[in-house]
């Protein structure tokens, strides 16, 4: 008998996933493997039988499988934990017991809202707002439990720092696209403590103003949230490029005319670390690394004084100074993972860590 957690697992694998819409849709085995290759496929059909979704002697579908799963499931399951003030994934009522009401917003919390970013109220309202449908209670829970704190001016909202975590990962879903990508494609990977994110860039996609070629290019797909003053943000990501000016790394935007983009990008032949600094006008400084062809690449960007430093590094490599650029303490600014495909279709970049931390302690 097929469970729920085996299916869903399947059905959470792409492979086995388009191998299953293809059975259902009357295909047999055949046209999977050469829809999909003989190796995938076979590792597909495997995960399919371990789930009981398909005949354990053919590749036909066994439609009894969903009957199995609702059989299975009870009406009279009771919900525990934060679950009992639910309805549909968002807050029904609050508890009146201070335990309970604590670990109720604390869930609410880790869902919407990242390791301390700063936040301006309409962005918190924003967010608080996919579990809520009374946001104004709710951020009013966050902030007197101290769980969320206020600037004075009422300004900015962040969450309190923790002490004990110089990092914290920063979910995928945090981040808002400046440019849509083709594909977006977030996925567990069993050797892997965090989800990747494969992101496939447009063709002719980029991030330019004006010098030396004279156009303007505001199309990169950039990964953005609030990034703090006296913060730092990193990035990891596989440099696998082959293409002319493939790219990948951290995007900062201030506005649409101020913005640095840094990470490895590929020119002349070969992955290149370094950045581009726009103030009305861009301007480009690289540094060849073939050495770093293929490896997961991290950069960081540290935002402490009237600078950001920018540092990257191959695999555990010792990080190296890239850059260090002029970036005001009261400026307004947002960051996170980009990548950008301006001569070719087709480039898929796998981001594989999104965090906020510690600014770097010295410039060398």
């Amino acid at each position: 008998m097929a469970d729920f957690r085996s299916v869903a697992a399947a059905l959470g694998n792409e492979p086995a996933r388009r191998a299953f819409a293809r059975l259902a849709l009357g295909d047999d085995e055949q046209a999977v493997v050469d829809d999909m290759g003989a190796v995938r496929a076979a590792k597909a059909l495997a995960a399919l039988r371990h789930a009981r979704l398909i005949e354990t002697d053919a590749a036909r579908i066994r439609p009894e499988v969903f009957r199995e799963l609702l059989a299975a499931s009870t009406d009279d399951t009771r919900s525990v934990g934060v679950e009992r003030f639910l309805s549909a994934g968002r807050i029904d009522h609050y508890p009146s017991h201070d335990g309970d009401r604590d670990a109720l917003l604390r869930w609410a919390l880790d869902r919407v809202i990242p390791l301390e970013i700063g936040l301006t109220e309409a962005q918190v309202n924003a967010r608080l707002a996919a579990v809520s449908d009374d946001v104004a209670l709710l951020r009013r829970h966050l902030i007197d439990g101290r769980m969320l704190l206020r600037t004075p001016s009422g300004s900015e909202y962040s969450r309190p720092r923790d002490e004990s975590a110089l990092w914290g990962d920063v979910p995928w879903s945090a981040g808002q696209w400046t440019t849509t990508p083709v594909d977006v494609r977030e996925s567990e990977l069993p050797e892997r403590p965090r989800s990747v994110l494969d992101v496939t860039a447009s063709e002719g996609s980029d991030a330019w103003r004006t010098t030396a070629y004279g156009f303007v290019h505001d199309t990169e797909h950039a990964l953005v949230a609030p990034f703090a003053h006296g913060s730092a943000v990193e990035v990891s990501f596989v440099a696998d490029f082959d293409a002319e000016f493939d790219q990948a790394g951290i995007f900062v935007r201030i506005d649409e005319r101020n913005w640095i983009k840094t990470g490895v990008e590929y020119a002349d032949g070969t992955p290149q670390v370094g950045a581009v600094v726009t103030r009305d006008v861009s301007d480009w400084s690289v540094a060849p690394v073939p050495e770093w062809a293929g490896r997961e690449i991290t950069v960081r960007a540290s935002w402490d004084g009237d600078a950001l430093t920018i540092r990257a590094r191959a695999a555990d490599d010792t990080f190296r100074l890239v850059r260090v650029v002029p970036l005001e303490p009261d400026a307004t600014a947002s960051a996170g993972p980009f990548t950008c495909a301006p001569t070719r279709a087709g480039l898929t970049v796998r981001f594989t860590r999104w965090a906020v931390g510690e600014v770097d302690g010295a410039l060398h």
